[in-house]
C-alpha cells in the first residue's frame, strides 16, 4: 500500500484563500457535522427503556468527546460534479489537494445501511466501559449512509486541545510538502493572481494552480 494518498478539501473561494493565507484547515466538531445521523447510533436492549436510558448515556458521551475530537473532512475524488456543487459553492469555489500519509489519525469512511450498534445490556450489566464506548463511537464516526458514498470521504481525527483555537474554532497547522496544487471551479471568478498571493502569504511555494474543465465525453470533472 502508498505511503500517502491524494486528498481533497473543497471550499468556498473565500475560506479557501484564508486557508491558504492563514496555512491553516479548520476542524469541525461532532456535533456540528451536516448528517443528522451522524454518530448516530442503534441501541440493543431488553426493554424500551432501557434502550432510551442507553442511548441518553450515549449522547451523552458524545457531548463530552466533542470537546476533544475534531474531524477535516477530504474526498479521495475530484472529478464528481455533485462534491464541487456541494462543497465548492456550486462550482464557483477552490479545492486543495493534499497529499496525506496514511497515518493512525487518518480513517476512511465506510458507507452502510445499517447503523452500528450499542450494545445497552452489556453496558448496564459490566458497568460503565470507557473503552467500549469509545469504540463504538469511533465506529459510528467512520460509517454514514449509502446515500453518501459519492464522496469518498477520509477523515483526518484531531486532538482539539492540541489545535490553535479562535472564537471557539479550532485549526490545525498544514504541514511541509501537505500542499501539492491549487484546483480552480469552472465557474470561479476569483483571479489566480488572488490565489498566488494567498499562497506566498501562508509561505507555499511552488504550487501549481490550475483550472478545472467540464469532460467532452462524460459527467465528469476534468482537473489535469
Amino acid at each position: 500500500m502508498p505511503a500517502s494518498i491524494t486528498l481533497y478539501r473543497f471550499l468556498a473561494s473565500k475560506w479557501a484563500l484564508k486557508t491558504l493565507t492563514e496555512r491553516r484547515l479548520r476542524a469541525s466538531r461532532i456535533i456540528e457535522l451536516n448528517d443528522p445521523f451522524e454518530w448516530r447510533v442503534g441501541t440493543i436492549a431488553e426493554t424500551p427503556e432501557l434502550a432510551e436510558s442507553g442511548r441518553l448515556a450515549f449522547d451523552d458521551f458524545v457531548k463530552r468527546i466533542n470537546n476533544q475530537w475534531g474531524i477535516v473532512s477530504m474526498s479521495a475524488i475530484a472529478t464528481d460534479s455533485v462534491i464541487w456543487s456541494h462543497y465548492a459553492d456550486s462550482h464557483k469555489g477552490i479545492a486543495l489537494e493534499f497529499d496525506h500519509d496514511r497515518d493512525t489519525g487518518l480513517h476512511a469512511i465506510a458507507y452502510s445501511h445499517a447503523l452500528p450498534t450499542f450494545d445497552v445490556t452489556k453496558f448496564v450489566g459490566e458497568g460503565y466501559d470507557n473503552q467500549y464506548t469509545l469504540g463504538v463511537l469511533r465506529t459510528a464516526l467512520g460509517r454514514k449512509s449509502l446515500t453518501w458514498s459519492y464522496e469518498r470521504e477520509y477523515r483526518a481525527h484531531l486532538d482539539l486541545p492540541k489545535c490553535d483555537e479562535e472564537e471557539g474554532h479550532y485549526f490545525s497547522s498544514i504541514p511541509d510538502n501537505f500542499l501539492k496544487r491549487v484546483i480552480l471551479g469552472i465557474r470561479c471568478e476569483t483571479p489566480i493572481e488572488t490565489v498566488e498571493q494567498a499562497l506566498k502569504a501562508g509561505g507555499f511555494e511552488n504550487i501549481p494552480i490550475v483550472r478545472a474543465c467540464m469532460s467532452e465525453t462524460a459527467y465528469e470533472i476534468r482537473c489535469d
